[in-house]
């Protein structure tokens, strides 16, 4: 695979490795794959291996680590997300293969993914961005095996120049899996890198609010940043870009940042993502869209567009592709196409996410307060009793 050579190309590896041989299964991390490879496809990424790449191997995942490096250019964006089993020996964060068995602490050069092979690769293209995002601190299997050199969660990790590294927890924390079929971390990354003009740092400072929220606290993704040249962004803002506020004229002029990375046209460069065969699992049950999406004719983001649902609107889901992350839908018309997963939420979560998000009045509130409390001085339990009681 050859990366795109215009200025603003993209170039995304996805790796999702569930099914370990030796270590235990993990449920949600090839999902998470699925989903963050069909979102980054419709944001102008050419996937590595045109998809994500599942359950890899040791070989497999070297494989693909190389076919990444040599694809990325001095003028792409580079992003590589995994989800599965991370872990750190000695301060060193190791990505686990699916046939990984470690049975001593220098196993781990052998069994194992040093993380800094991916950031190796992104230093020598020489390009302006890169991000490495780690969705692999759930557990350390190798502290059930007694290697006392192997620590809870990862370890603090730096990158090269232009280079982002996202974790989704602090360093030592242990993530949650989650308990549907996604990660809160890649929810909340999905979430994010839709939302119009958020610039990189803005992105990820959404993700660990949202990652806190959904985890009542118990999660805090965490980043190590290197300086970074010019702007980004995963969606260009909807309108004109925002003047940029006026400066004192005492302060010294400061020369202005080139844009870059803006994504382009889908259909000259996104890579085509594995059509399903079809095969559905029934739903039959009414959606709500949790934000405004296309709807296609087939389950491929290259798919030609039937409509367009708008936020709020309520869709009949027919089915889930089987092993994608797309919906079978009808529209109100009759016309019938398919929905990126993420997209759709069941109509009583999305009512009670419009009440959370409803802004509170502390004067309403108040004024409840008053009209249901007792008057002042009155046994609770009288004041209780109906006429029948005296």
């Amino acid at each position: 695979m050859q990366a795109a050579q215009a200025a603003d190309a993209r170039l995304a590896l996805v790796i999702g490795n569930s099914s370990y041989r030796h270590m235990g299964r993990l449920s949600n991390p090839a999902n998470d794959a699925r989903l963050v490879a069909a979102g980054l496809a419709e944001r102008g990424f050419q996937l590595v291996g045109n998809g994500p790449q599942l359950d890899l191997d040791r070989v497999g995942m070297e494989r693909a680590i190389r076919e990444f490096g040599r694809s990325l250019t001095s003028d792409t964006v580079g992003l590589v997300f995994y989800a599965g089993h991370g872990v750190a020996v000695k301060e060193v964060n190791y990505l686990m293969p699916v046939d990984a068995n470690p049975i001593r602490e220098t196993d781990a050069d052998f069994e194992l993914i040093d993380s800094r092979l991916i950031v190796k690769q992104m230093a020598s293209a020489g390009n302006k961005l890169n991000m490495l995002i780690l969705d692999a601190c759930r557990n350390n299997p190798l502290l059930d095996r007694g290697l006392r050199s192997a620590t809870r969660g990862l370890a603090r990790m730096e990158g090269a120049s232009g280079t982002l590294i996202a974790f989704s927890t602090q360093p030592g924390n242990v993530a949650k899996d989650g308990d549907g079929r996604n990660s809160p971390y890649a929810l909340a990354f999905l979430g994010a890198i839709r939302q119009p003009g958020l610039g990189l740092l803005d992105v990820f400072n959404r993700v660990g609010l949202d990652v806190r929220q959904a985890t009542r606290g118990d999660q805090e993704p965490w980043l190590a940043v290197s300086p970074i040249e010019g702007q980004f962004y995963f969606t260009q803002p909807a309108g004109p870009t925002p003047p940029v506020a006026s400066v004192p004229d005492s302060a010294p002029a400061m020369p202005a940042l080139p844009a870059y990375g803006a994504a382009p046209a889908p259909a000259a460069t996104v890579a085509a993502l594995p059509r399903s065969g079809g095969e559905l699992e029934p739903i039959d049950r009414d959606y709500v869209a949790r934000e405004s999406a296309r709807v296609r004719a087939e389950p491929d983001v290259n798919a030609g567009i039937v409509a367009t649902l708008r936020q709020g609107e309520t869709v009949l889901v027919l089915g889930k592709v089987r092993s994608e992350p797309w919906y079978q839908v009808e529209l109100k018309t009759g016309a019938r196409g398919y929905v990126a997963e993420s997209v759709l939420m069941e109509q009583d979560a999305f009512k009670s996410r419009q009440a959370d998000q409803a802004p509170k009045d502390p004067l309403a509130n108040l004024l409840k307060q008053l009209l249901t409390a007792p008057p002042e001085g009155t046994n609770k339990r009288e004041f209780g009793r109906g006429a029948s009681d005296k």
